[in-house]
């Protein structure tokens, strides 16, 4: 019965194998912007797959080395440079997406307090820009 635990055990781990990995990346053509963002876009590669492990990243002969603690081969096999551009432009397009709805939602919340100065305490606008120089009904 041990061994037959113990073969089980082997075979499980064997199929589900994580090792430390050691990914190239060639970044010339890369932007300095893409460049900075390497290390957080594999990583979020590698979260995108289930695997919550932050890399580790260096500089060398020109080329950037990020060595992840485990990683299946699997998730390693779609960290490229191809993908990781890919990715910082999906990143960069939702963040873009975010700031101008936080944008608008200031803009909407700046408006209803204006109009709530005007309703409430029938305030005028040189009368709001005067205690509020911030809040410019323009």
């Amino acid at each position: 019965m041990k061994k037959l635990i113990m073969i089980l055990l082997l075979i499980f781990i064997s199929t589900y194998s994580y090792a430390q990995v050691v990914i190239e990346i060639d970044p010339s053509g890369m932007t300095q912007m893409q460049k900075n963002f390497i290390k957080a876009v594999a990583y979020h590669i590698a979260y995108d797959n289930g695997e919550n492990v932050v890399p580790t990243i260096r500089k060398e002969n020109g080329k950037a080395i990020l060595t992840f603690d485990s990683l299946t081969q699997e998730t390693a096999d779609k960290i490229t440079k191809a993908n990781i551009l890919i990715k910082y432009q999906e990143l960069k397009q939702a963040r873009e997406a975010a700031q101008a709805q936080e944008e608008s939602d200031k803009t909407a919340m700046r408006i209803s307090i204006i109009n709530k100065l005007k309703t409430i305490l029938g305030l005028t606008n040189e009368e709001i820009r005067y205690m509020f120089p911030r809040f410019d009904d323009s």
